[in-house]
């Protein structure tokens, strides 16, 4: 087993008990719910900064090329519904 470090946080009974209610209904641990967390907000930070740049490309060029900025920002719409 790899080396590991206790953290502690305080959340509201409610909150705690919506955890351990997933926790549950997963069949996971507190400490994996915690880890799948982490890694999601890190997935959705990623892609935030995936749009922005999108529309930042469409955004440099929109006095430039309408139609081209357009385009850019509907591909961008398909990015984030996918």
């Amino acid at each position: 087993m790899e080396p590991t470090k206790v953290i502690s946080l305080r959340v509201s009974y409610e909150k705690y008990e919506e955890i351990i209610l997933e926790c549950e209904a997963k069949g996971i641990s507190v400490t994996e719910f915690i880890e799948r967390k982490i890694a999601a907000a890190g997935a959705v930070k990623k892609f935030k900064e995936e749009i922005a740049q999108k529309i930042e490309s469409a955004y440099e060029v929109i006095d430039l090329s309408p139609t081209f900025a357009k385009n850019k920002l509907r591909r961008a719409l398909k990015f984030i519904e996918r």
